[in-house]
């Protein structure tokens, strides 16, 4: 028996127990972890067999061979499906298995989160298309959940209120916004998250802050 798990490049929040998902143009790692055993009943060590490693139909030569028991695979700018397949064998090639295992890569996310004074970063609830203001202002951090990491600059964070570009805060994963009117009111808060290097992992995400004059103060916006 050989299973064959996986794992990506992409950006996962502190405290995320999961993987994150395979995103466009990044990288994602196979391993095949095989459950071969001897006449003995002793497992045979996986870095003792051999591994031949297929994507679709072709055969990655430069990939297979002994002790190869990982792969990794750049995704394509073509947004398209596709399977990998080993075969793991016995030196004496007696004992063979394989896996085969289907993925394609999806979009990137943007996970927005409130900041309080008080108790951090409230990773146990992420903002989404409404958020109703408890006080005169709200502090959000920015997680771009399964972009690639860039090896050369960083992620570009492009912030927008009710609409209008506010260029002061570009690039900022964390903003802090205040109420300005002494009355009841809505706010349209817009991000543009772009990797520089991987030009399809680009997201937008927006949500609306309620506010009511009881917590109105001094503000930014």
């Amino acid at each position: 028996d050989v299973d064959l798990t996986w794992y990506s490049d992409g950006i996962t929040p502190p405290f995320y127990k999961g993987i994150a998902s395979f995103p466009y143009q990044g990288n994602i790692t196979f391993v095949a972890i095989p459950h071969m055993y001897a006449t003995t009943g002793e497992r045979i060590d996986p870095a003792s067999l051999i591994y031949t490693w297929t994507k679709n139909s072709t055969v990655l030569g430069s990939e297979s061979g002994y002790g190869k028991q990982t792969l990794t695979v750049t995704g394509s700018p073509i947004q398209r499906p596709f399977s990998i397949k080993v075969v793991v064998i016995s030196q004496d090639q007696t004992i063979q298995g394989e896996a085969v295992i289907e993925i394609e890569a999806t979009q990137p996310e943007v996970l927005i989160y409130e900041e309080s004074p008080l108790y951090g970063i409230l990773y146990n609830k992420a903002v989404t298309s409404d958020f109703s203001l408890k006080s005169s202002e709200v502090t959000y951090k920015v997680i771009p959940f399964s972009f690639s990491r860039p090896k050369n600059g960083a992620i570009n964070y492009e912030w927008s209120l009710n609409n209008r570009e506010r260029t002061e805060l570009t690039g900022k994963d964390t903003t802090t916004l205040r109420i300005e009117q002494k009355e009841n009111g809505t706010a349209l808060v817009g991000l543009v998250i772009t990797n520089p290097e991987f030009i399809l992992q680009r997201v937008f995400s927006q949500f609306t802050i309620h506010y009511t004059a009881q917590n109105t103060n001094e503000t930014n916006f």
